[in-house]
């Protein structure tokens, strides 16, 4: 017995996931507001996660409105450029 109560010995201790360790990392994107106004100036945003619909592939992302609001939200991958540099382009 451990003289911690709460103490866990290594050899049974939680181990993470195999899934864990494959995760994909974030990236940054520009989002357009929406499929109608694709030359409004798009939101920056961090992708979190893909999604493969029957429509084709959404994306989660976490976006920064112009209002400052933060807004998370599953969008087509149609609306998403990859973010280079300081700005869109």
């Amino acid at each position: 017995m451990s003289a911690h109560p709460h103490h866990t010995p290594r050899s049974t201790a939680a181990r993470p996931s195999p899934e864990a360790s494959s995760v994909e990392r974030a990236r940054h994107v520009w989002v357009a507001p929406s499929a109608r106004q694709v030359d409004l100036r798009p939101y920056p945003g961090l992708l979190v996660t893909w999604q493969r619909r029957d429509d084709g592939w959404w994306a989660y992302v976490v976006m920064l409105l112009p209002t400052g609001a933060l807004v998370a939200n599953w969008v087509p991958a149609s609306l998403l450029r990859p973010a280079r540099g300081p700005g869109p382009s």
